[in-house]
């Protein structure tokens, strides 16, 4: 994949976080944008997934909750 396409998920995630109802919505949404920049990383060494995470609006906080309990 290129840079356009990682631009574009993250535009998408972006706008589903902005407007989820709720925070069971954005952890959805959190959880799904974790998921899927793993994948990316293994796909692409040079994936930088901090930087992807913060165009999908995602917070040092968003991560830590979702992370919490998640993976060890």
């Amino acid at each position: 994949m290129s840079r356009k396409h990682y631009e574009a998920i993250a535009k998408v995630f972006a706008g589903d976080y902005a407007t989820a109802a709720n925070d069971g919505e954005r952890r959805k949404v959190v959880g799904i944008a974790l998921s899927l920049s793993d994948v990316f990383q293994q796909d692409n060494p040079r994936f930088d997934r901090v930087r992807f995470l913060q165009a999908c609006g995602l917070t040092k906080q968003d991560a830590a909750i979702s992370l919490a309990g998640v993976r060890e």
